[in-house]
């Protein structure tokens, strides 16, 4: 009996060691190259995941606490510099987010607390000279545009800004022929083909919403300064190489599904 009990204590040793030991798991590329190494404690993400270019040169390292991303996020081009850098906590942006021109030079910065942007934006041009700043939170505060000569163009409030350009919503290029709906494809995955689902079932329907509400939208994200639900940089990515006319297109579109 006292064998059996012994046994039972000594297989318990042994399980819970096996899923508190910190270990190591690699990954390789066909040539030879470490492709990932991802380091692990108690079954879960804890400490820097690195993924690597097929060359050796590293990708990207993402910390980790007990599975979730809590610290820093860093992407890097191939050439070895730094292309975006984040930081997290428990698993949402927190903190300072930076973007980075392959020149070395920042491009965009945004501060985040909890997942959502906190703080006005700045983006710049190559030449490090800022391109614009933009308020967050509230449109009454003061929009700042600039030229590549560091020479400002526009200051005024954020949502008088965002209604001068909405004035000519209607006025699209006769260049473009397209009615909206092949730039629609991309947001049928997240909204749904007729736009009446919340995205990631956290965004409002935008099915019917009015074309110049939807609009603004669309400015606000291409500035990267809206993020209500944590899909900022999501919605940004997809509006980011849409020009003005296409968002109108698409704004249209949209307020008539």
């Amino acid at each position: 009996m006292k064998k059996i009990v012994w046994f039972i204590v000594l297989m318990s040793m042994v399980i819970f060691a096996s899923t508190t030991t910190a270990k190591v798991i690699k990954e390789y590329y066909e040539n030879g190259n470490i492709k990932k190494s991802t380091s692990y404690r108690f079954n879960q993400k804890n400490g820097v995941e690195k993924e690597y270019y097929l060359n050796g040169n590293i990708m990207s390292e993402t910390e980790y606490k007990n599975g979730k991303i809590d610290g820093f996020g860093r992407i890097y081009l191939i050439n070895g510099r730094i292309e975006r850098e984040r930081s997290y906590m428990n698993d949402k942006l927190n903190g300072v987010n930076k973007i980075y021109f392959k020149n070395g030079n920042l491009s965009f910065q945004a501060y985040y607390s909890d997942g959502k942007i906190t703080k006005e934006v700045r983006a710049f041009f190559e030449n490090g000279k800022l391109k614009y700043k933009a308020p967050v939170s509230n449109d009454e505060e003061i929009f700042e545009m600039y030229n590549n000569n560091g020479t400002l163009v526009v200051k005024m409030p954020f949502g008088k800004y965002l209604d001068e350009k909405a004035k000519n919503l209607n006025k699209i290029s006769k260049n473009i022929e397209s009615t909206g709906e092949e730039y629609f494809a991309p947001c049928s995955a997240c909204h749904g083909a007729d736009g009446g689902f919340p995205a990631l079932g956290k965004s409002k329907i935008i099915a019917g919403q009015p074309a110049d509400v939807i609009y603004k939208k669309f400015i606000k994200y291409q500035l990267g300064a809206k993020d209500e639900t944590g899909n900022g940089s999501l919605m940004t990515g997809q509006v980011a190489m849409l020009t003005d006319d296409q968002l109108k297109q698409l704004a249209l579109y949209i307020s008539q599904l």
